[in-house]
């Protein structure tokens, strides 16, 4: 009050000077800065060998007392980066042109870049106002063409690069345009999307006009010439070539279908290098263009969108991986040269003679030195399958948990000894599912086709995934259950050999059926209806070689089949539903459609019976209606009941003499069958899962949940009984944990899966326990685990008898939570927006709430409170763009703030590991904070990965990181200078130990005043 009541009386400027101080002094923990800037300029020598001394000499100002020196592995290899121009637009297509760099950007149109010294770029040239989102660019003679995403093709006339101005535009307000390529100096290629490839006449810059057009059976992302030979870029419809000898006449060639969705190709020594998204790299030998043939794939490496040759080599990119140099001499074996991380999403590139030139969309514009790239090394690379996220390991056994592959586990003696040798589950989406004996098929979407066999009442066991070339959304079984057809959208459809469920083959591929929406098979009969409104029937009398033997035009766009007696019955997707006739030949014909006014969604077919849902489309949701249809013995459809829907039903199944409808709330109703056609609907069972589909199988339905698969035993038919089955299979593994010689892997949505140390081999499933709500975080006291869902719900489950877990109680906190700590009977919870809470869960009967702190600070409406890490009296929040807070958790129901740190950008996620704190970021990489003093936290650099950081483990002197794109690797931890003496202000001597891997690293200087780092490299060398 003191300090307040001289603030008060004091005027002008004196008032303003000391309203400053007293921000410094309230905000202490914030970044501050020092009189004199802190700068590295060189350090010296640039190597060292290990063992002879680490003494290094660094130049600059800003040196005193409190400047602190630590080493960093370089991780993502940036010291290849030797130039950069920070830009707040995000560039999407480069070009160059000697040392010149053309870029077009969504919120700068074309500017024009002076590369002549690497080191500094600047800006020569702008031309903004002719563009609204500048997309892609190529030169043409003295002109720049630049797609525009909604003002197609601008042409602008380069040759004074410090004045660009335009000259032309081809403009069409229906096109959306992404992609520019020359077919040769008069010819351009403009690739919009849905609408294919325009091709442009360009010889009158003033005046461009289209003169012919390529259609587009995918998305249409880019096409490139080489000659006459047009490539074109299809998403999902893989890859295209025409011929172009003459522009006015395009003349399809062949055609390439790949497994992922094809952004931008790179040609070669006719070889097509494709970009195929999350499907990797993907080399196509076009030597026949009428027949392009498969080399090779497999290079993953994120999400590749970009791709491209120089020099005899081709560099990729993928979403949050970063920059990848292959060795293409020998395409069925590409082996990677360089690498390097960025932190963004690299959105173009373009090579200008010893430097590639990289847009990331963060840091704006990075130019790379090619002679620095090289692999990128660590102690330990354990290869990314899928996407790295949680990891455990005790006693040389190491599991790591990946988003598409499932749990791998791994023998470790050593950091550098690291073997294989046993894997659990698979991830998976659930589209569709059919059952043949106590086999389970299930439609994976781009997962495949997936087989389950029931291992035990409670778990499912995968046993074969299918890799097909698209996303399968239909099974149905036939053939005695040894076949199955498989809708593949537009795929088409595929014909698999389901008899060995360990082994399925793909026989035979149906194509040319436009958008599969949905199947129907009876007996030796299939039908297939496609979005456009095509219906199709096929003979099964060879089951590997289906035949089509009448098929039918619909008024569509058509989503669903189904057959009663000699009848098929197809919705519309928007509203009605058709009636269609099949003759004894086979041939069919519509009889009429039903309810044009309403949507229609079928719901179940008995032998005489049909039930579907209606609802109008200008009512709301819950204003669903069910009518009953009776198929006559003449064959004539009847309505025979129609009554207001019990909730919004997804799907019917029958057993017991029941009809049982699954509505969206999780609610199942039953009517006898006995009793139709009136619809008397009981509410026999309410569960927490949502059926999108049922199967009845003996004296149990199993259905389809967006979390899996349960089952529910009716053997009192109108006494259901829910029974939770877990999935050996991992979709989002979240943590896993060791307690004594258990390891507990913890899935959002399969649950918590126990396996038992192996001394002999991998550890061996015991238990599973389905808790199928989102879990987020999971934390254990004791032999008590605490499962935290989003949705509030935290579920405390007793491990006492691994073998045996059991759910104690599920307490409601309210709200949406995203992670917790527990210790000694009390939970620290990030609760999101509504800050931090501490729970007293000593008493699971009284469980309350004993602290709290709110997240309000005036520079952001968006702070939440993300990720915990509690260790000892201490503990640090992730608070998203409010950067971390420091807690003091001596007195759990009184936690403190006593620090912050806000220069994250935004923290997702910490660890924290003998006072130091490791915070994850999106962009930034792996933030390290020095919390010596909790109130002042020091950054002390950053670790950039090839992907984001979903996990640690500490192992000193290494530390384990999880990364969601590259897999799992092993880097020496920070060293921190053992002597730092600042001789003078631009003169600071640093003794350093001996790292513990040779290599690459980085020397951060640093000061708690700044708390900025500045950087020099140096290379450590092996002994002599």
């Amino acid at each position: 009050m003191h300090f307040l009541n001289r603030l008060i009386i004091l005027t002008g400027a004196t008032a303003l000077l000391m309203a400053f101080v007293g921000a410094l002094l309230l905000f202490g923990s914030e970044n501050t800065v020092n009189q004199t800037p802190l700068a590295v300029k060189d350090v010296q020598p640039p190597a060292l060998i290990a063992g002879e001394g680490g003494e290094l000499l660094v130049s600059g100002h800003g040196f005193n007392g409190q400047t602190r020196a630590a080493l960093f592995f370089d991780t993502g290899n940036r010291r290849a980066v030797v130039g950069k121009l920070k830009s707040i637009s995000r560039v999407s297509g480069l070009t160059s042109r000697g040392s010149l760099v053309y870029m077009a950007s969504a919120h700068s149109g074309l500017q024009i870049l002076d590369l002549s010294r690497p080191e500094s770029p600047r800006i020569l040239g702008t031309e903004k106002e002719s563009f609204e989102a500048a997309w892609d660019i190529v030169l043409a003679g003295s002109h720049a063409l630049v797609a525009d995403v909604r003002k197609g093709l601008v042409i602008i006339d380069v040759s004074f690069p410090e004045r660009p101005r335009k000259v032309g535009q081809l403009y069409d307000s229906r096109r959306k345009s992404w992609g520019v390529s020359l077919l040769s100096e008069n010819v351009a290629l403009l690739a919009q999307g849905l609408d294919g490839v325009a091709v442009i006449d360009i010889s009158e810059p003033e005046q461009p006009r289209e003169i012919a057009r390529i259609d587009s059976r995918g998305f249409s992302w880019n096409a490139k010439a080489e000659g006459d030979l047009v490539y074109l870029c299809d998403g999902q419809g893989g890859l295209y070539i025409y011929d172009l000898s003459v522009p006015t006449a395009p003349r399809p060639m062949g055609h390439f279908d790949t497994f992922g969705h094809v952004r931008d190709l790179a040609l070669l020594d006719n070889m097509v290098f494709l970009a195929d998204g999350r499907e990797g790299l993907t080399v196509v030998d076009v030597a026949d263009p009428m027949r392009p043939a498969f080399i090779a794939a497999g290079v993953k490496f994120g999400n590749l969108t970009r791709i491209m040759a120089f020099d005899g080599r081709i560099y990729t990119a993928g979403s949050n991986r970063g920059l990848l140099e292959l060795d293409a001499d020998d395409p069925t074996q590409l082996r990677t040269i360089g690498q390097m991380a960025v932190p963004g999403a690299v959105r173009a590139m373009t090579a200008v003679k010893d430097h590639i030139v990289i847009a990331d969309g963060i840091y704006g514009i990075q130019i790379v030195r090619r002679d620095m790239l090289r692999p990128i090394q660590a102690a330990c690379t354990v290869p990314a399958r899928g996407r790295a996220y949680a990891m455990a390991e005790k006693d040389g056994v190491m599991a790591i948990a990946e988003k598409e592959e499932g749990v791998r586990f791994f023998s470790k003696k050593g950091v550098d000894e690291i073997q294989f040798f046993d894997k659990k589950g698979n991830a998976f989406l659930l589209r569709d599912l059919a059952v043949h004996e106590d086999v389970f098929w299930v439609a994976g979407g781009p997962q495949g086709l997936l087989s389950f066999r029931l291992k035990r009442p409670d778990l499912l066991t995968l046993t074969h995934r299918l890799v097909v070339p698209r996303e399968i959304n239909q099974v149905r079984l036939y053939h005695d259950g040894h076949r199955a057809l498989l809708g593949a959208g537009g795929g088409g459809v595929l014909v698999v050999d389901t008899s060995d469920p360990v082994d399925p083959e793909i026989k035979h591929r149906l194509l040319g059926y436009g958008q599969v929406m949905d199947l129907e098979v009876r007996e030796k009969q299939a039908w297939v209806i496609e979005r456009a409104g095509r219906l199709l029937q096929f003979d099964l009398g060879d089951p590997d070689q289906p035949r089509v033997i009448s098929s039918l035009a619909l008024p569509g766009p058509i989503n669903q089949v189904r057959v009663v007696g000699d009848m098929l019955f197809v919705t519309r997707v928007d509203q009605g539903m058709h009636l269609v006739d099949i003759d004894r030949s086979g041939a069919l014909s519509l009889r009429r459609s039903l309810l044009p006014q309403e949507k229609v969604r079928l719901l179940w077919a008995g032998e005489d019976y049909l039930l579907v849902q209606v609802s109008d489309p200008d009512l709301p949701a819950g204003a669903e209606v069910l009518i009953l249809f009776q198929r006559s013995k003449k064959n004539e459809l009847h309505e025979v009941a129609r009554v207001p829907a019990p909730g919004i039903i997804l799907s019917a199944a029958e057993g017991g003499g029941i009809l049982y409808l699954a509505d969206y709330n999780g609610s199942l109703w039953g009517v006898q069958k006995s009793g139709l056609p009136q619809l008397s609907f009981r509410n026999v069972l309410k569960t927490s899962q949502t059926f999108s589909s049922l199967i009845t199988i003996g004296e149990k339905l199993w259905g389809r949940t967006i979390q899996g698969i349960d089952s529910i035993d009716i053997s009192d038919p109108l006494a259901p009984r829910p029974q939770a089955v877990a999935l050996d299979s991992y979709q989002d593994t979240v943590a896993m944990s060791w307690r004594e010689n258990h390891l507990f892997i913890v899935d959002a949505f399969s649950g918590i899966h126990i396996y038992r140390k192996n001394e002999q081999g991998p550890p061996d499933s015991v238990a599973s326990l389905g808790l199928k709500n989102d879990i987020r975080s999971w934390d254990m006291d004791g032999h008590l685990g605490y499962a935290l869902s989003l949705n509030g719900k935290l579920r405390v489950i007793d491990t006492a008898d691994p073998a045996h877990p059991q759910l104690l109680t599920t307490l409601d906190m309210g709200g949406s939570h995203q992670s917790l700590a527990v210790r000694d009977g009390f939970a620290l919870v990030a609760s999101g927006a509504d800050g931090i809470q501490v729970w007293d869960v000593s008493d699971l009967d009284r469980a309350h709430i004993a602290g709290e702190i709110a997240l309000s600070w005036p520079e952001s409406e968006f702070i939440k409170a993300h990720g915990v890490s509690w260790d000892d009296d201490l503990a640090v929040i992730a608070v998203g763009p409010g950067g971390v807070l420091i807690l003091d958790m001596s007195d759990p129901p009184n936690p403190r703030i006593v620090g912050r740190f806000n220069g994250t950008g935004y923290a997702l996620d910490v660890w924290m590991h003998e006072g130091v704190a490791y915070v994850t970021t999106p962009r930034q990489g792996l933030l390290v904070l020095d919390l010596k003093n909790p109130s002042q936290p020091v950054l002390m650099g950053k670790l950039e990965n090839r992907g984001q950081v979903r996990d640690l483990m500490f192992e000193p002197p290494y530390v384990w990181m999880a990364l969601d794109s590259s897999g799992v690797i092993a880097v020496p931890m920070p060293i921190e200078a053992t002597q730092v003496v600042a001789e003078s202000e631009e003169r600071l001597r640093v003794v350093l130990p001996d790292p513990p891997l040779p290599g690459s690293y980085i020397l951060n200087i640093f000061s708690p005043q700044e708390n900025q780092v500045y950087s020099g490299g140096i290379d450590y060398f092996p002994p002599r």
